[in-house]
């Protein structure tokens, strides 16, 4: 649903236009980290396969346009979002080159202070 930006109220709406019976968050939740894993593996994929089109392209040279952005929307009381993005476009092709997501918050560090325990060091590459 991140990939999407919809949360489990605007699925059900969309199934439910779709005269389809709605699907439980929890549901939603499970499938979602199933397929989480191999949705950034075909991301990772195709912008490495953008990079050598982009070199070919480009004549063995690579110019590309950086653009990032830290969303304005949220619950009603707060217009900040917790996720932010970023991309490398290239410039012959227009692809995808290379991205990044970055959040505010985070469940390993909320998990360990609940229990009063030591962050552990963070791995920043690979999904969360």
């Amino acid at each position: 649903m991140v990939q999407t930006g919809m949360g489990p109220v605007q699925i059900n709406n969309l199934l439910a236009t779709l005269n389809l019976p709605p699907v439980v968050p929890s549901t939603l939740k499970r499938r979602e980290q199933k397929i989480d894993t191999t949705l950034e593996t075909v991301a990772k994929k195709s912008c490495l396969e953008a990079q050598k089109e982009e070199i070919e392209k480009g004549n063995g040279k690579m110019e590309v346009s950086f653009d990032g952005g830290w969303q304005k929307r949220g619950t009603g009381w707060n217009l900040y979002s917790n996720t932010g993005h970023a991309s490398l476009i290239g410039k012959e092709t227009g692809k995808v080159l290379q991205f990044s997501l970055r959040s505010k918050s985070c469940q390993i560090c909320a998990l360990h202070q609940s229990k009063n325990h030591t962050i552990p060091v963070h791995e920043w590459d690979g999904s969360s």
